[in-house]
Order: structure tokens, then sequence, then C-alpha cells
């Protein structure tokens, strides 16, 4: 299940930033006009971004806009599609360039861009402004699916942990992190490896493993598990999601500051993600 971040934004136009790993972020947005939407590779606006405009201009047209640079990439006529009174449903993806901007509800876009320079978005921000204040109810954990390629993919992490859900037979793989690469120094957790049998932390890449358990069935292809990593001072923990029992731990004696993580599947198995990134203080089941 999604989680939901509920936050208020000022008139300000400054952009509120929180990390996404899936292509894709949807929201309910309920302001009067100018609900800007910013795409990055980090927590801050800076070039390489993207904009997206929604109810611009008196809460008449919508754009897209590269690197805080005008002329616009594109501009649609969008009257009244904000409203000062009640939630507005909307979903923006970005997939090898293409930015696309939709309704809730409905699968094609009303706006969509291809970028010729495409770069890796990290994260999202929000704002309003141009007398508008907002608030924002902004969707977590949307799904996403790993290859049977051993090829990880990375985003970043903000705090000392990590939660998830994964479903696939067997092979869920996650990297901790310097860099959103491979990268020396890294940890892997490798859980329901060689068959959904065994799970394992390993370091840099070299055998034998630091930590192996026996974790029979540990995976289902047909339903979610959820698990979460949590690192701090070295000792790095992976527990079960839901009842938070230890599954393996390890401590580094030369712990590093992880910044991302990456996911992956191979060895037979294709995997299903969602990655919870806002924190239980922020954010309420749904």
């Amino acid at each position: 299940m999604a989680n939901i971040m509920d936050l208020s934004t000022e008139d300000k136009l400054e952009y509120h930033f929180f990390p996404v790993s899936s292509g894709s972020v949807s929201f309910k947005v309920r302001t009067s006009n100018d609900a800007h939407i910013a795409l990055t590779m980090g927590p801050q606006p800076s070039d390489p971004m993207i904009e997206i405009f929604l109810g611009g201009w008196g809460n008449t047209k919508s754009v897209i806009r590269r690197n805080r640079t005008k002329p616009d990439k594109v501009e649609i006529e969008t009257p009244n599609i904000l409203n000062g009174g009640e939630f507005r449903g909307f979903w923006i993806r970005w997939d090898g360039g293409i930015i696309s901007a939709g309704r809730e509800g409905e699968a094609i876009p009303f706006l969509s861009w291809a970028d010729p320079e495409p770069f890796p978005i990290a994260f999202v921000g929000v704002c309003t402004g141009w007398g508008a204040t907002g608030t924002w109810k902004i969707e977590d954990g949307a799904e996403f699916n790993t290859p049977d390629q051993l090829e990880y993919r990375f985003g970043p992490v903000l705090a000392g942990s990590l939660r998830f859900e994964y479903r696939g037979p067997h092979n869920c793989h996650v990297a901790l992190t310097p860099a959103p690469a491979e990268v020396d120094p890294m940890y892997e957790i490798m859980l329901g490896g060689w068959e959904n049998t065994k799970s394992v932390i390993r370091y840099c890449r070299q055998k034998p493993d630091k930590v192996e358990v026996p974790t029979p069935g540990i995976m289902n292809p047909n339903q979610f598990r959820q698990f979460l990593i949590e690192w701090k001072c070295g000792r790095v923990i992976v527990r079960d999601g839901e009842s938070g029992m230890v599954i393996m731990e390890w401590v580094d004696p030369s712990p590093f500051g992880i910044t991302h993580f990456g996911v992956r599947t191979g060895w037979g198995a294709r995997g299903q993600w969602r990655i919870n990134h806002f924190g239980n203080a922020q954010s309420q089941p749904r």
C-alpha cells in the first residue's frame, strides 16, 4: 500500500523536495493556481531541471520549462484545471527523456515533451506562488519492475534506513553505496538467493559473505513482502518489514557514508518493487 505525504506550500515559490525511485509521481493538490512541480537530480533547484507549471497565469494554462529558461518547451490552455476549494489529482511520468503529465484517472497525458538531453531524475519538488498557497497529498511507493539482468537501479537515501516491498520468486538484491553506481565500498543484501533458500550480506562484491542465514520461502512471486534495512555507525540490520524481526545483521569495522541504494533481480528472477521514502511521521497508510 502506498503512503501519502501531506504537505502545505506557501505563496513563496520555494520548492519542497523529496526523493523518488519509480519514474513517476502521483498527487492531489488544492490550490487556486500555480501548482509547480520540479524534476531534479538533487534535493535543490539546480540545472538540469524540468518544471511543470499547472494552472499558471491565473489558472488559464500549463507549461513545461527546462532549466528555468524561456521560451517554455510546451504550453497549452488549461482553464480552471485547479480549484482552491477541492483537491485535483494528477500524475507526472518520466521515461527515456519523455516527460508527461496527466489527470488522475486518465491514461492519456495532456502535457508531454521529449527532452533531447535526458538526465537521471532522483527528486521531485513542489511549490506554489503567484498569490496562491497549496495543500498537497503526494503518493509514495509507486511500483516499478526490475528485469532478470543483475543490473542495479539506483536512487538516493536521505536517512539511515530503507523501507521497501518486493514481489518476486527469489533473488531480491539491495545495494547500499556512497554513489549512484556500483563502487567500493558497498554493501549488498541478497534476500531469497539460491532459489529462495538463504540470504546474505556481502561487502565490496567479495566472498565469503559476511553473514549467511537460511531463509527458506522468504519470497513469494504472488505477494509483496515488506523489509526494512537500517544502518548506523557501521551496523547493518535487515528486518522483516511487518514484524520488525531481525533477519540478519553485521557490523562493518570500517563504516562509510551511505548516500544511495540500488535494487536488482537476476538468476532467473524478475521483481516488482515499492520503495517507501516517506517517514511515518509525515505519512499515513492508504
